[in-house]
């Protein structure tokens, strides 16, 4: 297989390519990984034998463990050995694999990004992996990624690259001789790098935790709680499930204070998960800027390192959970116009968590045409008939649910319990969100950018100025026609699946101005008809 954006020979004849390899610690990595992916069934493995007199299950599961763990270590020694990459005065070629072999040329003019990632396995080995994003790439993989590389040497090679990448006479660059005839300067050190840029902003211990605390991952530490239980039984050594008094467990799971100090014990201990692992994900969080280009970087065991040019940002998102709006705080989210997956192609956090009124500020020092009052915004309301639309259909649809699971519990315990009431909550609360997001949902557009904020559980902010505006348009299903309402709905150039936009139950005659001035080279003469 390969791999050639500008489809010459990966190699040009009589070209002096001076081959290198990955770092030894490759393998070793490798095989750790793989190691690391047997623990979670060898507790399980161990815990069961215990009290049983046959262990022939646990000795079966460790010699096919031995066998995998052999295989994958003689593959991680052939693949360390085919895999190398080499610079060119004008492309960086790598080759991989045995069975299918990959022959990948990169022009250092199609470079775009190089950012550098260190897992804990690579920090431990002291080195690091490169993903090489170029403006050619179609699969959601990096088109290059370089791993096993010593810290120092990545360093190097990735000021050269981008070096590279920026100068006219490439091949002088690379060869330690600017364009003028002037040597350049040494490549950057590791220190050199951490503090490389101008720091904008970075995301404080008290904003950490409290983006922790507001997050809205909770959900899913719940679902690694109830996983937990599940498991319960083969974890626990069976002599301790014994010695619990099963008699008084029984007789207390009818007692509602009971019941709810469990409950709550569940949620405060799902809570601090999602703490942890909002710890664990933007510890050290800092957004630079270097040239042209945003830098963030972030990370407590797995430190990751994003390079963002600032001219393929098309729309900027300004996202407030429901724990986060009465502390006034927000995530900002950026969508960029890129090859899909990659690192600086499709939406990321550009700023986790901070004020509110910070936003403007910090969007006027890093990317001025999506600066906007995001506290205060002057947004144009939904008209009062749109109302019922955010209210009934939800308001319906839950209903019926709601109605379905009740009389299941009735039918199914012979009557209904104390709990069986507490889907009825549901209905009311969607009244209230429909509400909300009527309330809160607007637009502003002027001669600069189009603003649209909606809501569901958390409210969001888009802003994307108007020359990034790849797509516009409108519906109105029967229910709207009959009132006068439209969706309008809008697109930016996005290398994921975001970059898609809309407002619903927009006054059909507004959405179609709206439209209008959004036409490429059209005036803007909204203003006049508000």
């Amino acid at each position: 297989m390969i791999s050639n954006p500008e489809q010459v020979p990966v190699q040009q004849p009589g070209e002096d390519v001076e081959w290198k390899r990955a770092h030894p610690a490759f393998m070793a990595t490798a095989l750790l990984r793989n190691l690391r992916g047997f623990i979670f069934p060898l507790v399980i493995v161990l815990l069961g034998d215990q009290g049983r007199g046959s262990r022939t299950g646990s000795l079966i599961f460790f010699a096919i463990s031995a066998a995998i763990l052999l295989l994958s270590g003689v593959v991680g020694i052939i693949q360390w050995r085919v895999y190398r990459y080499a610079l060119t005065p004008e492309r960086l070629l790598v080759n991989s694999g045995l069975i299918f072999k990959q022959e990948r040329a990169i022009p250092y003019q199609r470079i775009q990004t190089v950012n550098l990632e260190e897992a804990p396995l690579d920090r431990l080995f002291g080195v690091s992996r490169m993903k090489i994003e170029t403006a050619a790439g179609g699969s959601g993989e990096s088109e290059v990624e370089l791993k096993a590389v010593k810290r120092s040497d990545a360093l190097a090679l990735r000021e050269r690259l981008l070096r590279a990448r920026s100068e006219h006479g490439l091949a002088e660059t690379l060869a330690g001789v600017a364009t003028d005839g002037e040597s350049l300067p040494e490549p950057m050190t590791a220190g050199d790098l951490v503090s490389s840029g101008e720091l904008i902003r970075k995301l404080t211990t008290g904003e950490l935790l409290l983006a922790g605390a507001t997050s809205g991952t909770i959900g899913p530490a719940l679902a690694i709680v109830g996983i937990g239980v599940q498991f319960a039984d083969d974890i626990v050594p069976q002599r301790w499930w014994n010695r619990v008094p099963w008699d008084e467990v029984s007789g207390a799971s009818t007692n509602l204070r009971v019941v709810a100090a469990l409950i709550l014990i569940v949620a405060v201990f799902a809570w601090v998960l999602a703490i942890a692992g909002t710890v664990l994900t933007y510890y050290g969080f800092e957004l630079r800027r270097d040239g042209e280009h945003l830098v963030v970087q972030y990370g407590l065991l797995d430190r990751k390192r994003t390079t963002i040019p600032v001219r393929r940002i098309q729309a900027v998102r300004v996202e407030e959970s429901l724990l986060r709006q009465p502390f006034r705080y927000a995530t900002v989210r950026y969508e960029s116009a890129g090859r899909a997956g990659s690192e600086e192609g499709g939406s990321g956090v550009l700023f986790p968590m901070l004020p509110r009124r910070t936003v403007e500020p910090l969007m006027r020092e890093v990317a001025p045409e999506f600066a906007v009052d995001v506290d205060r915004p002057r947004l144009e309301r939904l008209p009062q008939r749109a109302l019922p639309r955010y209210i009934v259909g939800s308001t319906v649809s839950v209903g019926i649910v709601v109605a379905i699971v009740m009389i299941g519990v009735w039918y199914w315990r012979d009557g209904l319990p104390w709990w069986g009431y507490l889907p009825l909550v549901w209905p009311p609360l969607e009244i209230v969100f429909g509400w909300l997001g009527w309330r809160d949902a607007g637009w502003f557009l002027d001669e600069r950018v189009l603003v649209l904020r909606t809501r569901g559980a958390a409210r969001a902010l888009m802003i994307a100025p108007r020359r990034r505006i790849q797509h516009r348009g409108m519906t109105a299903n029967p229910l709207q026609r009959r009132v006068n309402l439209a969706t309008l709905q809008v697109a930016v150039a996005s290398g994921g699946a975001g970059g898609h936009y809309h407002l619903r139950h927009l006054d059909a005659a507004t959405a179609t101005a709206i439209i209008l001035d959004l036409k490429p080279g059209t005036a803007h003469p909204t203003e006049s008809r508000r």
